[in-house]
């Protein structure tokens, strides 16, 4: 019932609040165009509210939403269905599971890149360490494959970009790096 309660109000009296605060400062930048000071510092403001506005929206869907399943326990699901002979150790500490707001596209970007390692690398080993802690966490996926080069995808290959659109939708860093010594995939999230 709190849960229903807290729903409720955040979305219909503190993020309509928010929203229209930051619409009276889009009329106030709009009328303001000759005062550079002023415009700044309500551009300033403008972007806060913006952030606050999806904050809200997040808290909003982590309310509705059941409780995130364990990223570990999804990932060592991935590994027993996976086809493949590489040998998958998941080394992670988890406190709590990802916020159920961004929990689908954790797991997705991690999932490809569990994926394209046993499919692509031509290694024998790939490791995910880091750790988790609801709306903060660092994660790798890193294996001992022959590398590649991030800015030439074949053609029909779209992994690469699912795992940057899911970055972007949910605010996370992602980072590849790849050698003839393997490669590193590593996101990161909620830690600024």
């Amino acid at each position: 019932e709190e849960r229903t309660r807290l729903v409720r109000e955040l979305h219909d009296e503190i993020g309509p609040s928010l929203a229209s605060l930051g619409l009276s400062l889009d009329m106030a930048l709009i009328q303001g165009v000759d005062q550079r000071e002023m415009n700044d510092h309500l551009n300033t403001l403008r972007d806060r509210v913006a952030g606050l506005v999806d904050e809200v929206r997040s808290t909003v869907t982590d309310l509705r939403s059941e409780p995130s399943t364990s990223l570990v326990t999804r990932l060592q699901h991935l590994r027993s269905i996976l086809p493949t002979s590489m040998d998958i150790e998941i080394d992670l500490d988890e406190r709590r599971p990802v916020r159920p707001s961004i929990s689908d596209n954790v797991y997705g970007i991690i999932g490809e890149a569990i994926r394209n390692a046993a499919n692509h690398s031509n290694g024998g080993r790939v490791v995910v360490r880091g750790w988790v802690d609801f709306e903060r966490g660092r994660v790798a996926v890193l294996d001992d494959g022959t590398g590649f080069d991030p800015e030439l995808v074949p053609t029909g290959h779209f992994g690469l970009i699912g795992m940057n659109e899911r970055a972007v939708e949910s605010g996370i860093r992602l980072d590849f790096s790849s050698s003839d010594a393997g490669t590193a995939v590593t996101l990161e999230w909620g830690t600024t």
